[in-house]
Parts: C-alpha cells; structure tokens; sequence
C-alpha cells in the first residue's frame, strides 16, 4: 500500500506582456506504520478502526517532527507527558539509538527499563498497545524494540504481528539488535539480591585480604559510592582505606 504524496508549488512571472507559470513538484518517500489484516479482530481491541494505516512523507516528517531531540520542542509536542506510557512526572529527553537526531520525552521509570538499568515490568509496558500507534516514528520504533523484549508474552507477541515499517524504518528499529534478545536483564546485587546502583554505600559480609596488598578489608566495613563494573554484574568497585579496589558483590549487602 504505498501511496504517494505530491505538492506542487507555484509562482507566476511576467516577461514582456505575457506570463509563464512554473512549477515544481516534490514526491517524498513514505514512512507508514500499517496494520496487518491479518491481526485485524486485535486491531478492533487496540484501535476503534479495524485497519488504522498512518502515512506520512520524509518531508512531513523533517518538518512536522523536525528529528527532535529539543527538549522544549518535545515538551510542546507530547503536552509535557511521556510519549510512551503518558506519565507526567521525572521527564526528560532520550535520544534514540541509532539515529541521534531523533529523540522522544519519557519519564525516569521508562528511561530505566530501556537502558536495562532495571527489569522489565510487563504490567507498566502494557501502554505500548497506544504508544505503538503513535504518528512518531521513533516513538514506533522503541515501541517495536520493547515489545521484542516481551515476545515471550501473548499480548507483546500479538501487538508485534499488527506493526509494519517500511524498509529503512525496520532498519533502524533493528540496528541496535535488541529484536534478537529476550526481556532478561543482567543487574548488579547484593548478597541479598537487592538492586545495586552507582552511588550506593554497601557493607562487607565477610573479611576479604586485597590481593597485591597488605590491606585486608574486615567484614562489617562500610564501603560508600560504589561504581558498578560496567561489564561484569558480579563485581563493584569502592574505597576502603583511601585505596580504591574490586569487590564480588556476593560479599556486599546494601547500607
């Protein structure tokens, strides 16, 4: 179903006693989120039409939604609520990957999950039934990313099977692979199974010597701003006695 869109643009001049009228015309390539027929009776629960197709040209898109990464044009145009789940509190800009110059407005438990700095909660993910009918692109295309990471779930399953892009917007959805891995997120914690995060002061629950040093780390000692080993969730890293060192996280509780 690709339509095309056509403006012809106009101005008379006058040469002599006779005028010449010149057009030029522009086709823009189409961007389309388009439900399946196949999926239409899923439709009817999502959408209040059956079939909901949303065309849009390359140019309306650069001018309408001018790749806005802007915060205070994306305020004005989400009216200052998450683009995804309509929440309107801890709202900020997230430029999405990877196409730098697009950009949506999401709230702090959104920006989390997506960034897997917390699990996935199926429950709050359940507004991509909306969100993913948006007539922004980039809010289409992280809608498509999260409802891979919840394939595993009937409804994220059957809400992915109404979704269709064109060539260059499934592209972009899939540069980042997230399509290819499932909702498991791989988080630091503790001995208790808390959630660690940078910043936190932890306690040691079990005496460590520092190979390489004299120091040996007693347990009950308070370690304070940790910093989370970026590529390995069962180590931190923190300072005791000015010197800074790894620590397995298997020996820490949160303070």
């Amino acid at each position: 179903m690709h339509g095309q869109h056509r403006e012809a643009l106009g101005k008379p001049t006058t040469t002599g006693t006779s005028e010449r009228s010149e057009r030029a015309s522009y086709r823009g390539s189409e961007r389309r989120l388009c439900v399946s027929p196949l999926r239409q009776e899923r439709a009817n629960e999502v959408s209040e039409h059956p079939v909901c197709c949303i065309f849009l040209t390359f140019a309306q898109i650069h001018l309408k939604h001018t790749y806005m990464k802007n915060e205070k044009d994306l305020i004005a145009r989400s009216g200052n609520t998450c683009e995804l789940c309509k929440s309107t509190t801890n709202l900020s800009v997230y430029e999405v990957p990877t196409n730098n110059e697009e950009g949506i407005l999401i709230c702090a438990k959104c920006t989390a999950q997506i960034n897997k700095k917390e699990e996935l909660d199926s429950k709050h993910w359940a507004c991509l039934n909306e969100a993913m009918w948006s007539e922004i692109p980039a809010v289409q295309v992280v809608s498509w990313r999260l409802l891979n990471r919840l394939k595993d779930q009937s409804w994220a399953a059957d809400a992915l099977d109404m979704m269709y892009f064109d060539d260059d917007t499934m592209a972009w959805a899939k540069s980042t692979g997230d399509h290819e891995n499932d909702g498991s997120v791989e988080l630091h914690k503790d001995s208790n199974g808390m959630v660690l995060q940078d910043g936190d002061t932890v306690v040691l629950t079990k005496s460590l010597d520092v190979k390489g040093s004299t120091l040996n780390a007693k347990l009950g000692t308070v370690v304070k701003n940790i910093r989370l080993v970026a590529d390995n969730t069962e180590q931190i890293e923190g300072k005791i006695e000015g010197q800074t060192i790894v620590i397995l996280t298997k020996y820490l509780r949160k303070g």
